[in-house]
């Protein structure tokens, strides 16, 4: 298993997008796997990094675990806890201006991704993520 740990920081940001995609890439996954899996992270992430932490300070790791056709990556952070599977779902059938703000990245990471799993665990947020991935060849 492979780690990351930075300061949940907008600025960090694109070393936690390389972290994953050199990981990705190392295991030889199809482009449009790897694709699906940054974008998924991606809005994690982000999210960590804006919403987490009330007063703005906290750390972000993420643990980065693959399997033969698999990728699992953990994101853990110390702030407010946060499951995702506890939030409304969206209405998609609704005009944008009918909707509530939020939800769709939610929505968009369950769907790309094989597996979802959250908890809440020692004072930490734990969201694992995982897709099982063909091979380029």
């Amino acid at each position: 298993m492979k780690k990351l740990r930075v300061k949940a920081k907008i600025e960090n940001y694109e070393m936690c997008a390389a972290f994953i995609e050199e990981q990705l890439e190392e295991k030889e996954f199809d482009r449009k796997s790897i694709i699906k899996v940054v974008t998924a992270c991606e809005e994690i992430i982000v999210n960590v990094m804006n919403y987490a932490y009330d007063d703005g300070e906290g750390d972000l790791e993420i643990a980065f675990e693959d399997g033969m056709d698999y990728v699992s990556i953990t994101f853990i952070d110390e702030g407010a806890p946060f499951n995702p599977f506890e939030q409304p779902a969206i209405n998609v059938n609704l005009d944008l201006e009918e909707r509530e703000v939020g939800g769709l990245g939610i929505l968009m990471v369950k769907s790309m991704m094989d597996d979802m799993h959250y908890e809440y665990k020692g004072k930490q947020n734990r969201l694992t993520i995982k897709k099982f991935l063909d091979r380029k060849f």
